[in-house]
């Protein structure tokens, strides 16, 4: 019943799209397939070990994002998008881009919280190093690693519900616009990539809490924390770079809305 509605609302023909337009989206799409191979290989680590890997690999997605950003600015994606049989995807991604957004904040939240912990112990312990009273601040910080373990918990809970969102979302095929369509599965897959990202952030977060009634050798607890500033500041700079083009991904995406 649409078929016709379809056939008059689209006026703009695929060969109109420019060369740079497909070979960057030939490029999009090459970088989308390296970063899903990477968060399939971090979904089945779940240990530390790829921390300094993914600190790049955050600023790695968000310039993704940033071309896919060029692509939907391209007049040829932007004209087609607005039309009203197309409305749809854009909005799905629209509501999908806030629950990014607010992934990524709360995920960077919490590394600043183990931040601000972490430099709070290390202080303590270089102040008074082995004074027994440091075994004061290695169990608040202890405490606070159980109840970052219960956010955490919480935070991995609504990344669930969240890929389950973005899987569910209706992919559109555009039958006389492949090139839109490409840049659609991109998108949606580079969401995908997001949130594995941030499910392997917050298992390096978890960790391992140790016991309260365990003791705590002061040296070794602060060799043992030397090397968290560097991932955490790695972090922190990836997730401020993703929602910066989070952010530019939504801009794009309302003003398509926009009249």
């Amino acid at each position: 019943m649409a078929s016709s509605s379809v056939v008059h609302s689209v006026n703009v023909p695929v060969r109109s799209i420019s060369l740079p337009s497909r070979l960057q989206l030939n490029s999009i799409e090459t970088e989308v397939n390296e970063l899903k191979t990477f968060g399939v290989s971090l979904c089945s680590q779940k240990t530390q070990g790829g921390g300094v890997t993914i600190c790049a690999d955050f600023t790695r997605l968000a310039k993704l994002y940033n071309n896919i950003v060029e692509v939907i600015q391209s007049p040829h994606t932007h004209r087609t998008l607005r039309h009203q049989q197309n409305v749809k995807p854009v909005e799905e991604a629209l509501d999908n881009s806030v629950r990014l957004l607010d992934a990524c904040g709360t995920v960077r939240d919490l590394i600043m919280m183990m931040k601000e912990q972490v430099q709070d112990l290390q202080s303590a312990l270089r102040r008074r190093g082995r004074d027994s009273s440091i075994g004061n601040n290695i169990h608040a910080y202890i405490s606070f690693r159980k109840k970052l373990k219960k956010n955490i918990a919480k935070s991995l809970g609504l990344l669930k519900r969240l890929e389950c969102y973005n899987n569910n979302v209706a992919f559109p095929i555009f039958d006389v616009d492949c090139h839109l369509s490409r840049v659609v599965k991109s998108h949606k897959q580079s969401n995908a990539v997001a949130i594995s990202m941030f499910r392997f952030t917050l298992y390096m977060l978890h960790g391992r809490v140790p016991k309260k009634d365990v003791k705590i050798d002061a040296r070794v607890e602060l060799r043992r924390l030397e090397t968290l500033p560097a991932t955490i500041e790695g972090l922190e700079e990836g997730l401020d770079c993703l929602f910066r083009s989070l952010i530019k991904i939504r801009v794009s995406l309302l003003n398509i809305l926009t009249p």
